[in-house]
């Protein structure tokens, strides 16, 4: 973007999806409309050939309307930083994100630690650690009983750790992972 030492990514979407249904309630036909607009910054700073950091942003609106839950909206806002260091042969990246929503007026972190060994050449081995938040979207709780289901207003944030070890092997033109 600027200069050889930084990359600049931006991406933009929109979306719109509509359901169509009869209301079980009283058999009239009706609709669930959901809108998105999402986006996302962000940036990669290589400040020596040992240390790259990583950070960015990303802002989302998502509204639904239909008769059987009215109308409803969501900005979701989150930030991250992700450095990454070298060690020799040895590549550590830990990685950090937060996340807010408007309509929970509450935020949740998730973290990531990846390490990786280039063992020899062509050979590699990896280790991921994670924890992660995912919050119900506008349709896990509102989606109106259609086609067999139904969105819960009760839901609430999921977590999920998780981990893998693996590795990576080159050599011509075969590959493995």
């Amino acid at each position: 973007f600027l200069s050889d030492l930084l990359d600049l990514s931006l991406a933009v979407h929109g979306g719109y999806s509509e359901v169509h249904y009869a209301d079980p309630g009283t058999g009239t036909l009706s609709d669930h409309k959901l809108w998105t607009l999402t986006s996302s910054l962000g940036q990669k700073a290589y400040l020596t050939n040992d240390l790259t950091l990583g950070y960015g942003a990303s802002a989302d609106y998502y509204a639904v309307d239909s008769p059987s839950v009215g109308k409803r909206s969501r900005f979701q806002g989150g930030v991250y930083l992700s450095p990454q260091l070298r060690f020799g042969q040895l590549s550590v990246r830990p990685s950090a994100r937060f996340d807010y929503l408007s309509d929970v007026g509450a935020g949740a972190f998730s973290l990531q630690l990846d390490l990786a060994d280039r063992v020899s050449q062509g050979f590699s081995l990896w280790l991921n650690a994670a924890r992660s938040v995912r919050f119900p979207t506008l349709n896990d709780l509102y989606t109106p009983l259609a086609y067999g289901a139904q969105g819960n207003p009760g839901l609430g944030p999921e977590t999920a750790t998780s981990a893998n070890l693996g590795f990576s092997f080159a050599r011509g033109i075969v590959s493995y992972d």
